[in-house]
């Protein structure tokens, strides 16, 4: 499915660099963050991630993005894991479950946009 984690001193630049693009201090609480990012997001539609015949590609199309060759799922904000971008195309749901009360946060080398989709299944999207 994934490429893998990256390493403690990547994830720590990429998330100073979100964390910055959101108005957060470096040593922000995940749940200033998880705020923040609720707060900044604009529904992609009525888009959920449950919804039959549901298509992430639509959804970055739909949104006026359009993706880097690899995307990067920031998880518990403390790990981003590295995936092509049709790997996670296809794979978008197993890592959102409506069971989990994690959101699942994707973006792109160019961390100009930050789609989210929240614990209910909701699809929002940041631009930065």
């Amino acid at each position: 499915m994934g490429k893998g984690t990256l390493p403690t001193p990547e994830v720590e630049r990429l998330r100073a660099t979100l964390l910055t693009k959101l108005g957060l201090a470096s040593n922000a609480a995940p749940s200033a963050v998880l705020y923040r990012i609720m707060e900044r997001s604009e529904p992609c539609g009525d888009v959920t991630i449950d919804a039959p015949g549901f298509d992430l590609g639509n959804v970055f199309q739909k949104a006026g993005i359009v993706p880097g060759p690899t995307l990067y799922y920031w998880h518990g904000w403390d790990e981003i894991d590295t995936f092509d971008r049709m790997d996670l195309l296809m794979s978008i749901r197993l890592l959102w479950t409506s069971a989990a009360p994690d959101d699942v946060d994707v973006f792109d080398d160019t961390l100009g946009w930050l789609l989210t989709v929240d614990h209910t299944g909701q699809v929002g999207c940041i631009r930065f």
